[in-house]
């Protein structure tokens, strides 16, 4: 038996780009989803719209957790985009003191 090192991302996927987070996140949306159907059959829904009620979120939380062809998710994207956004930049070219138009 081999050991796989806890610092292996393949560690943890299930199949080649999608693994326990994904599946935890995909989770999320079922539950969203059947929160979502419970709510609506409250008010008298039929069985399809609370079936595509469970359906939508469980599958947009399959797509967003799954990677493209770059290899990253779109969640992971949005992630590094935040985390791009609030970090602390530098400009080298900024005049300083007056203006030098």
């Amino acid at each position: 038996m081999y050991l796989v090192p806890k610092n292996v991302r393949a560690r943890f996927e299930l199949v080649p780009g999608f693994g326990l987070p994904e599946l935890a996140l995909c989770g999320v949306g079922l539950v969203v989803g059947a929160a979502l159907g419970l709510v609506f059959s409250l008010f008298g829904a039929s069985p399809l719209v609370r079936m595509v009620l469970l359906v939508v979120p469980t599958g947009f939380m399959f797509f967003v957790t799954r990677a493209g062809s770059e290899g990253e998710s779109l969640f992971v994207l949005v992630m590094l985009y935040r985390k791009w956004k609030t970090g602390q930049r530098r400009y080298f070219n900024v005049p300083q003191g007056r203006d030098f138009l």
